[in-house]
């Protein structure tokens, strides 16, 4: 399967359904980063003062070697409202945020986390860059907004909340489907279904990964997560129904 997306210009929106926008680059183990942790926090301490150290556990499935465990530090520093993490372990830089407003922000962000992890840790050899969009839709909440009553039609495209043969309504039903193909050298997972909440109405989550794993530049970062926040927005823009994009549009920066 190969991914064909629709043309659509980039916009900003005042308001936005994500949950949170994760940037992640995993690379070649860096044994050191524990050793010089104060060096990196002195490049990103500006935007992101607040620090706390995690113990992790990861797994990985190899197919000779069956599940292996490793256990590790994480190094994590957060904006002083706490609404964007940067984590760093000896294999991976990754930051999130759960007030995204724009692109060039976020990008921006990161950009400044990569000049201290190649300021202090150089050279980073790339293994998998990674852009993800966790979109979740809450129907009473955007109604009330638009001090309307909305469907999930006026929300989401029909192919997106389409029941099989019309054996269901939405109504009290829950399902997810994944897709995942090839896109310009990398990939492209989409995930999306109705979430259920215990007690309340359930939601609609529209989660999108971009990523790729080979012929990584690590000078071309940027310019490769650019273009991942064009294929995002592409899929984004053709889920959305038109009373979504209004509510997008009336809505006033968080």
């Amino acid at each position: 399967m190969a991914w064909r997306l629709p043309d659509h210009d980039h916009r900003t929106y005042p308001r936005n359904p994500l949950e949170a926008v994760i940037v992640q680059l995993r690379f070649d183990p860096i044994l050191k980063v524990g050793d010089r942790v104060a060096d990196f926090q002195d490049g990103i301490r500006g935007r992101f003062p607040k620090f706390e150290v995690q113990e992790t556990q990861s797994f990985e499935i190899n197919p000779a070697l069956g599940v292996r465990t490793r256990n590790e530090r994480e190094f994590r520093f957060q904006t002083k409202d706490a609404s964007g993490t940067v984590f760093l372990s000896t294999h991976a830089v990754a930051l999130e945020t759960r007030a995204h407003i724009e692109r060039d922000a976020l990008l921006g962000d990161f950009a400044a986390v990569m000049k201290a992890l190649r300021a202090v840790y150089d050279p980073v050899s790339p293994l998998r860059l990674g852009l993800r969009y966790v979109n979740l839709l809450d129907r009473k909440r955007i109604g009330a907004d638009l001090q309307t009553e909305v469907a999930w039609g006026d929300l989401v495209a029909p192919d997106f909340i389409h029941v099989p043969c019309g054996l269901a309504d939405l109504e009290g039903i829950s399902f997810g489907s994944e897709f995942s193909g090839g896109l310009d050298g990398g990939r492209l997972t989409l995930r999306y279904g109705m979430v259920p909440e215990p007690e309340r109405e359930a939601r609609f989550r529209l989660d999108i990964d971009r990523y790729a794993e080979q012929d990584l530049d690590v000078d071309a970062i940027q310019d490769t997560l650019m273009r991942f926040a064009g294929d995002i927005f592409s899929v984004f823009r053709t889920a959305a129904g038109p009373e979504l994009l209004r509510w997008m549009r009336e809505g006033t920066r968080k």
